[in-house]
């Protein structure tokens, strides 16, 4: 169990589970010293959770995960130490939830398209969240007696080959790029979103890499040189070999290097708070973040 997780998810993500105060509270009874929310384009749990961790005495740093893109490719930028009452991330949320909603009506629509059997207003009914991510329509479908008998359900279902995060292994396999039920997003582009990070006064790290990029040698000095400053070199989607190359690629850039988990609850039952080892470099990245962002 590490002392840090700089990636996590509260119920302000759409496919987040738990309330910040919850994800707080969990991460102190595990043990760990520095914590940050970093929830999908939205900074609505921080207070919650800053309350929280005062409470406790734990350390949490502001943040939040945005989607942008870069060379026509999806990318999730942590911003950290931000200031969450500027103006420009309520913009950034307003626009999210504007682009979530036509994503869901057009998802519906495919996945109608596709013979599954969906309803619109039975999702929305059955949601926690106002907009529901493709996780929870993955969730509905599984538990649909009218898709019970659907063979491509398979593999989710217990005891499938992809049953160990089965609403998340749903989204990637029929909603995410070149799958059937993929749907063309436009985000704002990675420039952008670093230049709101920065000028809020907060540092800009590129999340998950080892998942995100495609060609990593082709494009990581390409996404370097634009200004993001430090690496999410230890994380759940990594194998130890990947920590490795972008641990080694971190110092090479004279980047800093960063932990997280990126736990979400049950859409992804496999990601445990904290559960991201890094090992001899834990001191090291604790004071690192923490003299960044205070």
């Amino acid at each position: 169990m590490s002392i840090i997780d700089l990636h996590s998810h509260s119920s302000f993500s759409s496919d987040g589970e738990f309330s910040p105060e919850h994800i707080v509270s969990l991460g102190y009874n595990e043990g760990i010293q520095v914590l940050s929310i970093t929830d999908h384009n939205s900074v609505k749990g921080i207070k919650p959770a800053l309350k929280t961790a005062r409470s406790l005495g734990m350390t949490v740093i502001p943040g939040i995960e945005i989607d942008c893109v870069f060379q026509n490719l999806n990318l999730h930028i942590l911003g950290y130490g931000i200031d969450i009452e500027n103006k420009a991330y309520a913009d950034i949320e307003k626009t999210s939830i504007e682009r979530d909603r036509s994503y869901f009506s057009q998802l519906i629509i495919r996945l109608r398209e596709l013979g599954f059997k969906v309803k619109q207003d039975e999702i929305l009914n059955l949601s926690p969240t106002s907009i529901p991510s493709p996780e929870f329509v993955g969730e509905v479908l599984l538990l649909s007696n009218e898709n019970k008998n659907d063979s491509r359900l398979a593999p989710y279902r217990k005891g499938g080959s992809r049953s160990d995060m089965p609403y998340f292994n749903f989204y990637r396999d029929f909603c995410t790029p070149g799958k059937p039920a993929y749907i063309e997003t436009q985000f704002p582009d990675l420039s952008t979103i670093l230049q709101v990070i920065h000028k809020t006064g907060g540092v800009s790290v590129l999340a998950h890499p080892g998942g995100s990029l495609l060609s990593p040698e082709e494009t990581l000095i390409s996404i370097m040189k634009m200004g993001v400053r430090g690496i999410e070199a230890f994380s759940s989607y990594h194998t130890p070999e990947v920590t490795q190359y972008y641990i080694k690629k971190a110092v090479g850039q004279g980047v800093f290097m960063t932990c997280g988990s990126d736990f979400h609850g049950k859409n992804k039952p496999t990601i445990s708070l904290g559960d991201v080892e890094c090992a001899e470099y834990e001191h090291q990245i604790r004071d690192n973040i923490l003299q960044l962002t205070q």
